[in-house]
């Protein structure tokens, strides 16, 4: 049974998917006006090693915004 978990972790933290196939260089700049303005909204999902499984986009963008912690689903 898989288990899921909201927690608050620093970014810092989390570790990005180095086989990540989607490129976020030319999205980020949105995804951090969504943020702006509809606050932020959906968690990043990480494993229970800290590796982001989706969300990528949504990190950068959060440090790009100075922020330093961000609600994730954990799945284990």
């Amino acid at each position: 049974m898989i288990k899921r978990e909201y927690k608050k972790v620093k970014l810092t933290s989390l570790l990005e998917y180095s086989r990540n196939n989607k490129i976020h260089a030319n999205n980020v700049d949105e995804i951090v006006k969504s943020i702006q303005a509809n606050t932020y909204i959906s968690p990043i999902i990480i494993n229970k090693e800290g590796l982001i499984l989706a969300g990528h986009g949504r990190k950068l963008a959060m440090e790009r915004l100075g922020m330093e912690e961000a609600e994730v689903l954990q799945i284990t």
